[in-house]
């Protein structure tokens, strides 16, 4: 990543995507082949139908198509160049994806699709015994998404602590670091101030917590659960099959004995067994 990028997209929730791509790609935990799989060149220029100029962008250094030329292109022409420079070598996934600015790629394909492109494999479960090096990537990943998630303003130092838990932090973190903690919070009394949790997270910064706090409970816990739920990168959830019945009113049940015919005595039904019969038409076949 270019240490002098800096998004400009207005909501913390879009600069939070945008970083996240970045440093999948440059630690490797992510690479251009990965992005193109989720996102093939038809889904990248159908993203862009109502940005000719940015679909230029892409299909100029990436086919060698004259940018006055690639402006006329429709999306699906677009999609159509790109996908055969793919096929016949003309391009690398690589080309494409440094062809679609960072911004770009978060303002216009869905937050969605690009969540289930950073997560895929579930890399926060690999094992240090099984993978040291994707280990090592995993956990330089969580703690960067950790600190750009506080960053960006999409959790506080409360809910990351409130969610880690304290007794989890004691059972996990080693002595010196208990002491460091210790430290930190009597100088702070000590100076007459609050120890806040902004100040335990600068006692024990994400690079910290990673070393010692097992990362799928910091991967559920912050960024699944009060992250993506919050701020929608996760699918919608299932709606329900049918809308609850209004406040005070209660569904029509069919009962299971229909009403008497003229001349019989109606059956005594207690207050339970009552319900209202609804006359259902019957079957044409």
């Amino acid at each position: 990543m270019d240490p002098n990028f800096k998004s400009k997209l207005e909501h913390g929730r879009q600069r939070f995507l945008v970083y996240a791509i970045e440093h999948a790609l440059e630690v490797g935990r992510r690479t251009p082949e990965d992005f193109i799989r989720h996102f093939p060149p038809k889904t990248i220029m159908e993203a862009l139908a109502e940005r000719p100029d940015l679909r230029s962008g892409v299909l100029v250094p990436t086919t060698g198509l004259k940018a006055r030329i690639a402006l006329k292109k429709t999306w699906e022409s677009a999609g159509e160049d790109l996908q055969s420079a793919l096929d016949e070598g003309e391009t690398k996934p690589a080309q494409i994806v440094e062809s679609f600015a960072p911004d770009d790629r978060v303002s216009y394909l869905d937050a969605r699709k690009v969540w289930a492109f950073l997560v895929e494999g579930q890399f926060w479960k690999v094992g240090a015994k099984d993978d040291k090096a994707g280990f090592a990537v995993a956990q330089q990943h969580i703690a960067y998404l950790l600190d750009r998630a506080l960053l960006e303003g999409l959790v506080t130092a409360r809910d990351v602590v409130d969610a880690l838990g304290i007794a989890e932090l004691c059972n996990r973190l080693p002595r010196s670091e208990m002491a460091t903690l210790f430290t930190a919070a009597l100088e702070r009394g000590r100076a007459g101030a609050a120890f806040t949790d902004k100040d335990l997270l600068a006692a024990l910064p994400p690079a910290t917590l990673v070393q010692h706090v097992p990362l799928p409970h910091i991967f559920d816990a912050v960024l699944h659960s009060l992250v993506a739920k919050r701020h929608g990168y996760l699918p919608d959830e299932a709606k329900a099959d049918a809308p609850p019945a209004p406040p005070g009113e209660q569904p029509k049940r069919r009962r299971t004995n229909p009403p008497p015919a003229t001349g019989e005595t109606p059956a005594v039904m207690n207050a339970e067994e009552e319900t209202e019969w609804i006359e259902m038409p019957e079957s044409t076949h």
